[in-house]
């Protein structure tokens, strides 16, 4: 404004506060390109073998995980008020809805235990527990179309048990398996591919059921299961008795190195 009306501009004096506030935005500025930067470097790392097998292996889990797990909430109450003889056993189908959900404490209390044994992979535990839920998922309405409906109520409990377990077990599996340097990124990575699995149940419920009843979807749960549990081999190392990484270790990781047990 100076300049266009001709006059002198008036020398301010410096101000250590203006000078502070360029300092922060300048180190702000560095610190999102090295974050950038490191994040590319991460990405590289998440590409080469064996890591790119394990994160695609891994992808996999999750997104059956998340499908299975959030398709029974989804899924189960309007199963259970369909279902035929429901009415009947238990008090209705709401107490039966509150009976399956409970057994997700028995399932975080496997998965607890589980992860505390230092002789049993991850990897068998996960191909277990999916075998159970394809079973599970497979049995359920297979025993609804004969009439037994108490047996059905068991294997919707048993679904559930085992779905819980998986999902608490295969995140930790997911944070043990990264080395530090990209376990916040392969771990970031994996959740959302994961989240695609929870998106598609409702619609997968929706389609199903117009098309050829809850029995379809069933089975598309127990046969995704299946294949997730054949994939869960196909990860190259498991992590059994060794813990997770102090920040430091750079070329002796649980990706990038074979599997060391402990003594």
């Amino acid at each position: 404004m100076a300049g266009i009306n001709g006059v002198s501009t008036v020398a301010f004096p410096p101000s250590p506060f203006l000078d502070q506030e360029r300092q922060l935005l300048h180190d702000d500025s560095s610190r999102q390109g090295s974050a950038w930067e490191q994040t590319i470097q991460s990405l590289h790392v998440l590409s080469r073998w064996p890591v790119n097998i394990s994160t695609a292996g891994l992808m996999v889990l999750c997104v059956v995980c998340n499908f299975a797990y959030y398709g029974l909430i989804f899924a189960l109450p309007q199963i259970l008020h369909d279902q035929k003889g429901a009415p009947g056993m238990l008090g209705g189908a709401s107490v039966q809805v509150f009976i399956v959900t409970l057994f997700k404490i028995p399932g975080i209390l496997t998965a607890l235990y589980l992860l505390r044994r230092h002789d049993v992979g991850h990897k068998p535990c996960l191909a277990v527990l999916l075998s159970i839920t394809s079973l599970s998922a497979w049995s359920y309405p297979t025993l609804v179309g004969i009439g037994a409906v108490s047996s059905a109520f068991v294997a919707a409990c048993c679904l559930k048990l085992a779905t819980s377990a998986v999902f608490i077990i295969l995140y930790v599996f997911v944070l043990e398996v990264y080395p530090t340097q990209i376990r916040s990124t392969g771990m970031a990575l994996c959740t959302m591919v994961g989240r695609i699995g929870s998106i598609m149940s409702p619609v997968v419920h929706s389609y199903a059921v117009a098309y050829a009843g809850h029995y379809a979807y069933f089975m598309t749960i127990s046969m995704c299961a299946l294949v997730a549990g054949g994939s869960a081999f196909l990860i190259p190392q498991d992590t059994k008795g060794k813990p997770l990484g102090d920040g430091e270790e750079e070329s002796e990781t649980a990706c990038l190195m074979p599997h060391k047990r402990l003594p």
